[in-house]
């Protein structure tokens, strides 16, 4: 932002984005305007277990194609890097985490929460 010369912005975050936008919105609260949250939560025991549990089962190859891929194939600089990528990204999300209730509180931007159950993901466990 501050290379964009951007002082303030709204942040949305879906899934593990969603867990970054938390972290902007108590790390930077006066650079935030509003924040969307979608399909995701501030601290890991706010998943279903299935979707924790989720995270130590998968596997690079059930990406193959997903619509994930086709995002990292569009913007990453070096695309031999996918299963490497996808690795930490599961071991990111088999850590628990929790941001805090009282640091959740103090956001004073307005906030959207958009929640479904990921049925399609807990399928996959």
């Amino acid at each position: 932002m501050d290379h964009l010369k951007i002082t303030s912005a709204d942040i949305v975050g879906y899934s593990f984005g969603g867990s970054l936008a938390y972290q902007f919105a108590i790390q930077h609260p006066e650079r935030l305007r509003k924040l969307v949250i979608i399909s995701s939560t501030y601290k890991s025991s706010g998943w279903l277990p299935e979707v924790n549990n989720a995270f130590k089962k998968r596997k690079p190859e059930q990406f193959t194609g997903s619509p994930l891929h086709t995002a990292y194939e569009a913007v990453a600089p070096d695309k031999t890097k996918w299963t490497a990528f996808l690795k930490q990204m599961f071991a990111l999300g088999a850590e628990p985490y929790n941001m805090g209730e009282a640091n959740i509180a103090k956001i004073a931007s307005p906030v959207l929460l958009i929640a479904a159950i990921m049925t399609d993901w807990i399928k996959w466990s």
